[in-house]
């Protein structure tokens, strides 16, 4: 997707404190461009976002994620 790697998009996460070990988080996704292939990068950040936020719950549930052992390329 050139046009959209083009254009910067911006994302805010807010937390807030429900009750003590309960936390909500806002995520707000914004700067998005139209046609075709802005709505075929919104699909896919609509089912990132899902799994972004599962891997931050896992997180503080489970503890530090080990990134050597993730399957994810080196540089």
């Amino acid at each position: 997707m050139p046009n959209v790697r083009q254009q910067r998009t911006l994302v805010v996460l807010k937390f807030k404190e429900i009750e003590k070990d309960k936390t909500r988080i806002f995520l707000c996704h914004t700067g998005w461009g139209d046609g075709d292939e802005w709505d075929k990068a919104y699909d896919y950040f609509m089912d990132a976002w899902d799994a972004v936020l599962q891997r931050l719950i896992d997180r503080f549930e489970k503890g530090p994620v080990d990134w050597a052992k993730e399957n994810y390329p080196q540089k």
